[in-house]
């Protein structure tokens, strides 16, 4: 998939960006690959090229609301299914 993280790092940067804050969307709970990929090596990277500030925000991982929420999904799906 495209951009990838790591350019759009890097041109944040370069356009100026000061404080960047990041997250994957794509993922429903955070795992060690991208809390390492993310959080480490891209913050490093920012830093690097002269980014100032970086926040990770995490996935929404056991939150109660979570939970609920997927509960939700899984009891509507539940309920539309004919089986």
């Amino acid at each position: 998939l495209t951009p990838a993280t790591r350019d759009r790092v890097q041109s944040a940067v370069h356009e100026g960006v000061s404080s960047l804050q990041i997250f994957a969307p794509g993922f429903a709970v955070d795992c060690l690959e991208t809390l390492h990929e993310i959080n480490i090596e891209m913050r490093d990277l920012y830093h690097q090229q002269g980014g100032k500030s970086f926040g990770y925000i995490p996935a929404l991982n056991s939150s109660s609301a979570h939970i609920h929420a997927l509960a939700d999904i899984l009891l509507g799906l539940t309920i539309l299914s004919p089986h």
